[in-house]
């Protein structure tokens, strides 16, 4: 009768549990879960991690195993061990399934239940894949996401690539709030190029709390470096600092050695215009520089580039615009008007584009109309009736052969109907252009049917020349005899196409 009643209780416990699996609150769920668990025996657990280990609902099943494997480990840690066993061993073999997966579910509850045998377990192991996991999950669960306590942690441990990696996620987590704090513990980090990064990243948040010790510390350090070595690590503290003192990270300039200077003003330009664009406009306007060229500056802890001027459009686009419309007609304003083209309305991107000179340089021309043509979106009816009305020449030319790509991109099925949308001469040798080069990314042989089409002897050309590559990555003999039996070539021009595509 005894047992009857026991047995009862325990099916009435390890139903009750799985009920509030289906609880929707998390935090209620997370409650009515622990209340449960707590009045559990460790038998009772074992039948419950069997039965939520068949679950089919992956977020149930991770909701119920972590906080029954954090109670099983108090109360039986051998047997809630010997439980999970197999399912990491599975979760060890080569190919495993990592994520979403009961293996998955299983070893990060283990690893929270049982920090300390969870990284004990990674460390020695530090390269195989799962270890990285194992060890973040370990590491949470003795540390409560404390990243001065898991520092602490790190230290007491081999190094070892793994643990590099740990401190890396550590020290960027602790700079957001110590910033001396995470200096203080760089030496962590064993491999040099990671722990200049971190060193980047700590003088990039000190250039942000006081800009005379990032500059002073600055300058110190870039006298030991190369420009190439110091170039992220200059331009992310004086493009900090300029955002609140453009003054001071334009002496800071000064201070640094000669050959790293070019890289480094362009960074402080770029943050200056981030935050005050019209004074950074008018500075480089008053000193000759150039405001549509690329500059460094620092993404993270590596170099990229952006203009002085997009910099400016970015933190006020008005304000910038109106700005570059009041400058003197020259090439360098015809360049900052077509970088205007990439952001904005498609209104303001008319206006722009119909501000644009005819005879803008060479280099600008292909993207333009492509750029316009983006912001019509799936409005093709509205994107051909402003082509149309475009006048007669070379960039009527580009957009009609831009429109009629894209159109082939979104119906393959219509390259004929499109062309015909156009009038025979110049407008359907740009359509003719437009399908060539969609139909040369897969088509080669019918790309060049369709270019065979191109009237103009200027514009067909063109459109071998762009066929021409396209076809030798894709079916080299082919390509080859199309080139060497071809008249649109010159044996010059041959020559050089072949070596181009034996050299790329």
């Amino acid at each position: 009768m005894e047992a009857s009643v026991a047995s009862a209780t325990r099916e009435e416990t390890i139903a009750a549990i799985m009920s509030a699996t289906a609880e929707d609150d998390p935090l209620l769920r997370a409650y009515r879960l622990r209340q449960l668990l707590s009045r559990a025996s460790s038998e009772e657990l074992r039948e419950l991690f069997d039965q939520a280990v068949k679950l089919d609902d992956h977020q149930r099943q991770s909701a119920v195993i972590a906080p029954l494997l954090a109670r099983w480990a108090v109360l039986d840690e051998a047997s809630a061990t010997a439980a999970v066993q197999p399912f990491l061993k599975r979760l060890r073999q080569p190919h495993s399934s990592w994520w979403p997966s009961v293996e998955s579910a299983v070893a990060e509850a283990w690893a929270k239940a049982m920090p300390e045998a969870g990284l004990r377990e990674a460390m020695s192991q530090p390269s195989v894949s799962w270890a990285r996991s194992a060890a973040g999950w370990s590491l949470e669960g003795l540390t409560h996401g404390d990243a001065g306590e898991q520092l602490s942690v790190l230290a007491r441990l081999p190094a070892s690539r793994l643990r590099d990696d740990l401190c890396v996620d550590a020290l960027v987590s602790l700079l957001r709030t110590d910033c001396a704090a995470a200096e203080a513990q760089l030496s962590l980090v064993s491999d040099a190029k990671r722990r200049f990064d971190l060193e980047t990243m700590v003088l990039g948040q000190l250039a942000n709390e006081n800009s005379d010790a990032a500059v002073k510390r600055l300058t110190e350090r870039s006298a030991d470096l190369t420009a190439d070595a110091a170039g992220a690590l200059e331009c992310r503290v004086l493009s900090a600092v300029a955002r609140h003192d453009a003054a001071a990270a334009l002496s800071a300039l000064n201070e640094l050695p000669e050959d790293h200077r070019a890289n480094a003003l362009g960074a402080v330009l770029v943050g200056w215009a981030g935050e005050h664009p019209l004074d950074a406009l008018e500075w480089a306007a008053a000193n000759g520089i150039s405001m549509s060229e690329p500059n460094a500056y620092a993404s993270g802890t590596s170099l990229t580039s952006a203009s002085l001027i997009s910099a400016a459009l970015g933190a006020d686009r008005a304000k910038t615009l109106e700005w570059i419309r009041s400058q003197p007609a020259s090439t360098d304003r015809e360049l900052m008007l077509r970088q205007a083209l990439t952001g904005g309305s498609l209104a303001e991107s008319l206006q722009i584009y119909g501000e644009l000179s005819p005879e803008m340089p060479t280099v600008m021309r292909s993207d333009v109309a492509w750029d316009v043509l983006e912001k019509f979106g799936s409005d093709v009816e509205g994107a051909t009736d402003w082509v149309k009305q475009l006048p007669e020449g070379s960039r009527r030319a580009t957009a009609i052969r831009d429109l009629s790509f894209r159109e082939a991109v979104n119906s393959p099925d219509r390259q004929d109907a499109i062309l015909k949308s156009w009038p025979v001469g110049l407008d359907r040798d740009a359509a003719l252009r437009g399908v060539t080069a969609f139909l040369s990314q897969s088509e080669p042989g019918r790309a060049l049917e369709f270019a065979q089409q191109i009237n103009e002897p200027t514009a067909r050309w063109k459109a071998y020349v762009n066929l021409a590559p396209m076809w030798l990555t894709q079916d080299e003999p082919a390509a080859r005899r199309w080139i060497d039996s071809t008249s649109e070539f010159s044996a010059d021009e041959k020559r050089a196409l072949i070596r181009r595509f034996e050299g790329r």
